[in-house]
């Protein structure tokens, strides 16, 4: 898995640098080549925000069988390596879970989830969200590095019910209710956190030059561009 999404980076990062019409490549990753890494044990009290610039680390994802955040982590960084050896000039988009009709508890974003949820690191997007995010760093100039892009953050029991109601059939989800009730919520103190203020303000930007009617894109741009995100995130 790891190396057929390396080579696939690689692949498309050299046609865009060997095509003259290609100025500026959007990359899509994920959260998973974020967040994950050796001391994530830290106690409470020492814990610090995440941001665009962590990196998951290889070995840990070995380790742990982490196959989803070591195989998005290889490739981004080969696609960063080849930008920069080649003068591409590339912005990424670490998505978190992407939420759709067809998600399950297959998915191998999910690996791991219970530690994510304990850290206060599993995060989600709405495929809409996630578009528009690409959409804007695409068009704003200024836009560079990494960006973490997520719209909701699984930090309560009561979320967590939901989106397990999402991955799994009635018949096992049944009993979710009366452990629900008995639950507190999770304080966001108790947790790391995940900074995507740059990503926010980005979007920001970007919904305001919508409402001014200052942006190019029409709806079928829209709708292509999110069957390519769907392809690109279901690898």
């Amino acid at each position: 898995m790891a190396e057929a999404e390396v080579r696939a980076a690689h692949n498309v990062l050299e046609a865009c640098a060997q095509a003259d019409t290609i100025h500026k490549v959007v990359f899509t990753s994920f959260v998973t080549a974020v967040i994950w890494r050796d001391n994530r044990t830290t106690s409470p009290s020492s814990s610090h925000d995440i941001d665009e610039r962590n990196w998951s680390d290889v070995n840990f994802c070995k380790k742990f069988k982490l196959w989803h955040a070591l195989s998005k982590t290889l490739a981004e960084k080969t696609a960063w390596a080849l930008a920069m050896d080649r003068g591409l000039n590339m912005v990424s988009v670490n998505s978190g879970l992407l939420m759709s009709p067809n998600l399950t508890i297959t998915n191998p974003h999910l690996k791991g989830t219970a530690e994510m949820y304990q850290d206060g690191l599993l995060v989600t997007v709405d495929l809409e969200f996630i578009v528009d995010a690409h959409i804007s760093v695409f068009e704003d100039a200024s836009s560079y590095g990494r960006y973490v892009c997520f719209d909701r953050v699984i930090n309560c029991y009561k979320d967590a019910v939901e989106l397990t109601r999402m991955l799994l059939p009635p018949s096992q989800t049944s009993f979710l209710q009366t452990q629900m009730q008995s639950q507190t919520p999770r304080q966001p103190s108790e947790c790391h956190k995940l900074d995507t203020f740059c990503c926010t303000k980005i979007l920001a930007d970007f919904v305001h030059q919508q409402t001014s009617s200052t942006l190019t894109w029409n709806k079928n741009n829209k709708t292509n561009l999110i069957v390519l995100l769907v392809l690109l995130l279901l690898l």
